[in-house]
């Protein structure tokens, strides 16, 4: 009932499928901690129930992006969110707002961290579908001013370059050259942490009214070890609602979070669990999850990828065509965590809007505290 059509199966999986994403992390996080032969073979159907269930949505969900385009006409587009978000309540003087980048916080993720800050405020979620490929280098690109309309994806001596009306905005400094430029001295930003501390690195000026702040957590713990890190996630959403309180003392009235992708846990990995790769110049690939380049023609109906011009996909730039297994497979192995590719757990990401509730803290206020 959910297959007919790419908005039914996004639909239903915002607001029912990702659970399974989440019963899969916190699973694998539980597995983590146990060291049991008995247990091997449960665990060995617990992975392959869930890959089976993924990969046949996941065959579903290509097959409707060949008939339509990405992202879905009429949604919100990550590359919309700053614009459509962010700057409208920049317009109001003395407004502050601050944004928050965080990095590959998926839709399951969103959900969880929904529930943790309905007492800081009221909180609105929103799916956003991610700029492709959904790696960092891109989607934190996409959050920036203007990206909807301004972004494009270049090569340049081997190297995929995003820019921004022209200007390569390819790193942290880049990307905040951007806001600097457009908000002079309403804007500062920081990392996500510092902004909890006490020290200097904590100070935030009363003329900013745009703060951004960035966190990476997340995606560099699973990038190194995803086998023992999973239990390092929840701590980076309680350190965004500590950092939200934090912000409704400094007098912030509108927090907006939002993320680059997100990921998939690949627990399941086999030997010759691979896409084999499409024929032709290839000159990049996005985490072995997607292809950019000149892909040969005779490709068009290949049974292992989904060729595409670059421009149905919502890549502008000087790539041809873009590619991406039709299964959630890679095209190389011994990847257990991964991001890059067009899927539901990788491309469908969360927005919040957060109204802070204001933050009255007197030296004298009595608390009760019952044990």
């Amino acid at each position: 009932a959910h297959k007919r059509s790419l908005t039914s199966l996004v639909d239903f999986y915002i607001s029912s499928l990702r659970i399974v994403d989440r019963y899969q992390r916190e699973f694998e996080e539980s597995v983590g901690t146990v060291h049991s032969e008995i247990l091997a073979p449960v665990i060995d159907a617990a992975r392959h129930a869930y890959r089976q269930t993924i990969g046949h949505v996941q065959v579903i969900f290509t097959e409707h992006i060949e008939r339509e385009s990405w992202p879905p006409t009429g949604k919100l587009s990550n590359a919309a969110v700053f614009d459509t978000l962010v700057a409208p309540r920049l317009g109001e003087k003395g407004r502050r707002v601050a944004y928050l980048m965080v990095d590959a916080l998926r839709y399951e993720l969103g959900v969880e961290l929904e529930r943790m800050l309905t007492e800081v405020g009221t909180v609105e979620l929103l799916p956003a579908y991610a700029q492709l490929p959904t790696i960092t280098l891109v989607g934190m690109a996409s959050l920036l001013p203007g990206a909807q309309k301004d972004l494009t994806l270049e090569y340049e001596k081997g190297k995929l370059v995003p820019k921004l009306d022209g200007v390569t905005v390819s790193n942290v400094t880049q990307r905040m050259t951007v806001f600097r430029k457009r908000f002079g001295d309403r804007f500062a930003e920081m990392l996500l942490k510092d902004v909890v501390g006490s020290g200097k690195k904590s100070k935030i000026a009363d003329t900013v009214e745009l703060l951004v702040l960035r966190s990476s957590e997340i995606d560099s713990q699973l990038e190194s070890d995803p086998d023992n890190t999973l239990s390092l996630i929840p701590r980076t959403l309680k350190l965004i609602r500590a950092a939200l309180n934090k912000l409704s003392q400094l007098g912030f009235q509108d927090v907006v979070i939002a993320t680059d992708h997100g990921f998939f846990l690949n627990a399941h990995a086999e030997d010759g669990d691979t896409c084999i790769k499409p024929t032709g110049e290839v000159q990049y690939a996005a985490h072995d999850r997607l292809l950019l380049g000149n892909l040969a023609k005779g490709n068009s109906k290949d049974n292992h990828s989904v060729i595409l011009s670059a421009d149905k996909l919502g890549i502008r730039g000087s790539f041809a065509q873009a590619a991406f297994p039709r299964t959630m497979a890679p095209y190389s192995a011994g990847y257990r965590y991964f991001h890059g590719g067009l899927s539901l757990t990788e491309a469908i990401v969360p927005v919040l809007k957060i109204q802070l509730t204001t933050a009255k803290v007197t030296s004298n206020s009595e608390f009760q505290v019952h044990l």
